[in-house]
């Protein structure tokens, strides 16, 4: 059985959890302490005995998109785009990305997004409605922890 949890550590964080493969409830408490590298053992209520070497992953870090690039799918330059033309914007990320938290705008308009783990596309394809000159986006999103990362409008090597 594969489960996510998902948490946010103030001080103490005491987790209970019902396991369906085992009749027993395990609980296991994270303080100080007892957080190592941001891993607990989970461990049995009734005795001391080890249940399992399972762990949960504490992760309170903010993911960051470490490279960011815009381009089109123009036919004679990836830098200019027209009407019914494709503006890419192509991320990586430092962790895997929530899918359902992601949200892209190019030019304001909601952008349709692909991939999974740490890679990323976004396009859209101009309109009409879209005026002359540099295409803004902005790009949402989250790790699958839910830690929020900074919204980003700009790219990492100076493709605009």
């Amino acid at each position: 059985m594969h489960s996510k949890f998902r948490s946010t550590l103030s001080a103490v964080l005491v987790f209970v959890i019902s396991l369906t493969l085992f009749p027993q409830s395990v609980a296991a408490s994270v303080t100080e302490e007892t957080k190592t590298d941001s891993f607990i053992e989970v461990k049995q209520v009734d005795d001391d005995s080890l249940l399992s070497v399972s762990e949960i992953e504490i992760d309170e870090e903010a993911p960051t998109l470490i490279a960011v690039e815009i381009y089109s799918k123009n036919q004679k330059s990836v830098n200019w785009a027209k009407i019914n033309d494709m503006v890419v914007i192509d991320f990586l990320a430092s962790e895997e990305l929530d899918w359902e938290s992601m949200g892209v705008k190019i030019n304001g308009v909601d952008a349709q997004v692909k991939g999974s783990g740490d890679a990323w596309l976004a396009s859209r394809i101009m309109t009409n409605g879209d005026v002359e000159g540099v295409v803004n986006f902005e790009i949402n999103y989250s790790d699958l922890a839910g830690n929020q990362g900074d919204l980003v409008s700009s790219t990492s090597n100076g493709s605009s």
